[in-house]
């Protein structure tokens, strides 16, 4: 893997690092993919510890953002930490996150049932009764 590397990086020559990954890649693969490249140039942390931290800061920048502009620009930071994180566990942040959103996707589609059944009105209902509702779909 380590010749492959070097084979690449001499190909590119002076060619950024990340030359070749497909901008039209979704947000948070293309994210994985940028962060790949960066690590394999010896730009990455050095410890799973170091990149929970990282996410931690991004998390209080966040909550304290107070425009919409620092938000959007925050949100992004949140969202390339996690996709860092999700990289340095194994895991594809793409899949992960499309499966979680079918999944909740699904319980929803089955609130959504209790709520006919039992003649509510979602919009009306208390956050406990909706929490309620939420558990027992995930009971089902």
């Amino acid at each position: 893997v380590e010749q492959w590397d070097d084979l690449k990086r001499k190909e590119r020559g002076e060619q950024s690092a990340f030359t070749g990954i497909p901008p039209t890649l979704p947000a948070l693969a293309y994210a994985q993919a940028v962060q790949r490249r960066a690590e394999k140039t010896g730009f990455t942390f050095q410890s799973v510890e170091q990149v929970w931290e990282a996410l931690a800061e991004e998390l209080d920048e966040l909550r304290q953002a107070e425009t919409p502009e620092r938000r959007q620009e925050e949100m992004g930071d949140v969202l390339f930490a996690v996709a860092n994180l999700a990289r340095w566990l194994d895991a594809d942040a793409e899949d992960a996150l499309r499966s979680t959103s079918h999944g909740f996707a699904n319980r929803f589609r089955r609130v959504e049932g209790l709520v006919r059944e039992r003649g509510l009105d979602l919009r009306e209902a208390e956050m406990d009764e909706k929490l309620a509702l939420w558990e027992e779909a995930k009971r089902a």
